[in-house]
């Protein structure tokens, strides 16, 4: 992204590179091991929430709390939607990016999002571009709740788009709208 990309924040919006306005989300299951890398890759002084789902690693997981990292622990697998809402209920920022522990982010990731959430005030969520551990471009493009005639091309758009569907690997989402649709389905 060129500093071309960055539009000025409406007036009294914070700036898209004010990362205190965002707390990232992972729900863990026995991930200690594979969530140090996410959390190794988030910039300091952006707020994360780990959710544990009653792992047997809880002691590793614990290790990784600090002024910015919090650990929540379920002492059973209350299932990935539940567990999301309780990190969500615990974040006190404007915008929430649940992202799966086997994650992480590139320096560009976050300003990236926030850019698009100011660019395009009426949208509700976004994905940022997903690379699979191998090098391939990750885009989901359907689902088995839409029907075959809404499913979306192969490949990554060639620009910002409006998508049918979005993956649930790294979803960025303005807390507000988060609420207001009752968040996650708990039954995930």
């Amino acid at each position: 992204m060129t500093d071309d990309a960055l539009a000025p924040s409406p007036v009294g919006a914070p700036s898209p590179t004010d990362l205190s306005v965002v707390t990232i989300i992972s729900v863990t299951y026995n991930s200690s091991a594979i969530v140090k890398q996410l959390v190794a890759s988030i910039p300091a002084g952006v707020k994360v929430i780990l959710v544990d789902n009653g792992s047997d690693d809880i002691e590793a997981l614990q290790a990784l709390s600090s002024d910015d990292v919090s650990v929540l622990h379920n002492h059973s697998n209350v299932g990935f939607g539940r567990a999301c809402n309780q990190g969500a209920e615990a974040a006190h920022t404007e915008y929430l990016f649940f992202v799966n522990p086997d994650a992480y982010l590139t320096e560009e990731t976050l300003h990236a999002l926030l850019c698009a959430a100011h660019s395009y005030p009426d949208a509700v969520a976004f994905n940022p571009a997903i690379v699979e551990g191998n090098g391939k471009q990750y885009f989901k493009r359907s689902s088995t709740l839409l029907p075959r005639a809404e499913y979306m091309a192969r490949g990554w758009p060639s620009s910002d788009s409006a998508v049918n569907v979005l993956s649930g690997a790294a979803i960025f989402v303005k807390k507000s709208v988060f609420q207001a649709v009752g968040g996650f389905d708990e039954n995930i």
